[in-house]
């Protein structure tokens, strides 16, 4: 999340933290309605990706499941 755009990042804490609509969003951030939902569609397919980072590193790294997990939040932040 933190190497996302920052405006990407809070629409995405707004719509899934904060419960808003993507209308409370875009009236709240002054932009449109159809950015807050591009914005949306491109942090899920970063996470997406991410994650499968995640999986494809759990299921062929050779380290030990918590060195793996500090290897991802040393990378990942």
């Amino acid at each position: 999340m933190n190497r996302m755009p920052k405006q990407r990042r809070t629409i995405f804490e707004l719509f899934q933290q904060e419960g808003l609509s993507h209308d409370e969003i875009a009236g709240q951030l002054g932009i449109s309605k159809e950015t807050v939902y591009n914005q949306l569609s491109l942090a899920r397919k970063e996470l997406r990706e991410i994650i499968l980072v995640f999986v494809l590193l759990f299921w062929s790294c050779p380290l030990k499941n918590t060195e793996l997990i500090d290897f991802i939040s040393s990378v990942f932040g």
